[in-house]
């Protein structure tokens, strides 16, 4: 019987299984970090949705129970998101951003933006204001990822399902605002 020469190398089935274990770990790592993104642009928009309510009730017990009016009338469809004074890049009163007045330098060093706000394709998701100065409703509106339900500390349920379709918002507001 004739010696073979010891294998050198690989064979091409046991490269193949190499490689698809590879392309699964990848998968599986890739799927678990954007899950991570979302979690994190979440919990930013829960702190800032936090964060801008404690600014709103420092405002308005400094200033006779009233709350920055919006210059969106009193009369708007509440189901509709262009009835907000929606966020833009910037903040200072009367500039582009200022979409709750007199909160900016004072209050705030700035208003925030959702984590996903992109101006040329999202125009009415991200952060949205309504206030008459006696009650307020402060919105992240179409921009919460993921599946949300009422037991959620900020589900907005005027908003959750309706208006063309499922816009999920989370809402902090005052007693009038809540069906705003």
């Amino acid at each position: 019987m004739p010696k073979t020469a010891p294998r050198k190398g690989f064979t091409l089935i046991e490269i193949m299984v190499v490689v698809g274990i590879i392309g699964l770990l990848t998968a599986v790592v890739a799927i678990s970090l954007s899950r991570q993104r979302s979690t994190s642009r979440n919990a930013r928009r829960t702190a800032d949705l936090k964060n801008t309510q404690t600014v709103l009730d420092l405002y308005a017990n400094e200033n006779g129970d009233k709350y920055p009016t919006s210059t969106i009338s009193n009369n708007a469809y509440s189901g509709d998101p262009s009835a907000f004074r929606a966020n833009r890049p910037g903040g200072a009163d009367g500039a582009l951003g200022a979409y709750i007045p007199s909160l900016v330098p004072t209050y705030m060093r700035s208003l925030p933006v959702d984590p996903l706000y992109n101006p040329a394709t999202e125009q009415y998701k991200g952060y949205l204001y309504w206030s008459n100065g006696t009650d307020y409703a402060f919105l992240a509106h179409g921009s919460p990822e993921g599946t949300w339900d009422s037991s959620h500390q900020f589900y907005d349920p005027v908003r959750y399902v309706g208006y063309g379709g499922s816009y999920p918002s989370w809402k902090v507001y005052s007693a009038g605002g809540v069906n705003r």
